[in-house]
């Protein structure tokens, strides 16, 4: 059984504006090009082909189409209006703008994205002590990053009102922020499904054109091309699908963190516990199809199958993982660790560079330790290859 998994970096190597400084930028210039008259449209084009030229013309159609109603200006794209909608004082949008302005990201990748999450919530878990005590600003002094948490206190703060502090518990300080992540998912659910993947595709990998896969695990959210390549049918989305049509609360999209309590605190410390990505699979109910793969790899049948049509005749091993565009984090550890450990299994890992190949062992040697990692690396019948992507090539 040949089975792909896929990340970030395969929409990146077909073009796909998927990183999150693209989203966020994004939705920066809606909230610009909404600021603007009909009259303005050249200037509004000429920003925007700056900041966002792929997703330009999607932006100016629905400059397009605004209308009045009572007064004050709507778009008669629902799925725009919505993003303006959620928006508007939005924590974790607000702080996010705040931390590119102040150029204290830490890097561009969603793992990067994740981290800064992680940051702002696990400071808070380790500074409360009764999850329904009345929030208070936090203490100096703790944290070498505490400028962070203090802006994003002060987002909370203006939000519900200074002055209305003493009305809000942690418990509550918990739900409204995670509130307004689940709003900003759901924008980014817009921006990948009604404008991402609606852009023409100029190029695709002869690398996954040449595979012939039985079964995709997808940590994207966005459509895979099955026109382009056909045998990538069968996918199951373990972080949920972008469907913009479905109204919000359908989204099933997980964006969250990995658990960071260590074994003797997890089970107790679960203030924060909606933030966890392990929570939001069982919540949003993403499934469990690539463990029913991974079933199917370790049963008689798929070995009496593999042995009759002499599949991968060229390994000693019956199943094939073949890696391309995921950077192997520990955030997604537990699965992949599940998945490169099966037996009669050996896995294929795709890096672009040096660079990227230095990275993904990096993380590979935390998801499996690096005794694991060497072991499977170098030794006479190795279970891990690292191979150079070939380049993409026009369509």
């Amino acid at each position: 059984m040949n089975m792909l998994i896929i990340g970030n970096g395969f929409d990146l190597a077909h073009g796909r504006p998927t990183t999150y400084a693209d989203f966020l930028q994004f939705l920066s210039s809606v909230q610009y090009a909404q600021q603007f008259g009909y009259k303005d449209k050249r200037s509004t084009a000429i920003k925007l082909e700056k900041d966002c030229p792929q997703a330009k013309e999607y932006l100016l159609l629905s400059l397009e189409i605004r209308r009045v109603s009572f007064g004050k200006v709507v778009n008669s794209n629902y799925n725009i209006q919505e993003i303006l909608n959620y928006l508007d004082m939005n924590i974790w949008f607000e702080y996010f703008k705040w931390i590119k302005r102040k150029n204290l990201i830490k890097g561009r990748n969603w793992i990067d994205f994740e981290l800064e999450i992680r940051e702002i919530i696990e400071f808070f878990d380790h500074d409360i002590g009764n999850i329904y005590d009345t929030v208070s600003a936090p203490k100096a002094g703790i944290s070498s990053d505490t400028e962070k948490v203090r802006h994003f206190w002060l987002l909370f703060s203006q939000k519900v009102k200074s002055d209305s502090l003493s009305k809000y518990t942690w418990s509550d300080f918990v739900n409204i922020t995670y509130h307004d992540l689940e709003h900003l998912v759901r924008c980014l659910e817009i921006y990948l499904d009604d404008c991402v993947v609606k852009m023409l595709l100029e190029k695709y990998s002869p690398d996954i054109k040449q595979l012939n896969i039985d079964f995709v695990l997808s940590f994207n959210y966005t459509e895979i091309p099955t026109d382009i390549y056909p045998s990538l049918k069968n996918a199951h989305y373990i972080h949920g699908h972008a469907h913009a049509q479905y109204p919000a609360s359908e989204n099933n999209m997980v964006l969250g963190v990995n658990e960071y309590w260590d074994d003797s605190e997890k089970d107790s410390r679960t203030n924060f516990n909606c933030y966890k990505k392990f929570v939001q699979r069982i919540i949003k109910e993403t499934g469990i199809d690539y463990k029913r793969a991974l079933y199917y790899m370790r049963s008689a049948e798929n070995k009496r199958k593999t042995v009759l049509e002499s599949k991968n005749a060229d390994s000693q091993y019956m199943n094939h993982i073949y890696i391309f565009g995921h950077s192997l984090d520990v955030t997604d550890g537990d699965i992949l660790r599940e998945i490169i450990e099966t037996d009669d299994t050996d896995t294929t890992i795709f890096y672009k560079d040096k660079q990227q190949q230095a990275n993904q062992i990096a993380n590979l040697s935390k998801v499996l330790g690096q005794d694991e990692l060497l072991k499977r690396t170098f030794s006479i019948s190795p279970t891990i290859i690292f191979k150079k992507q070939a380049d993409m090539k026009e369509l």
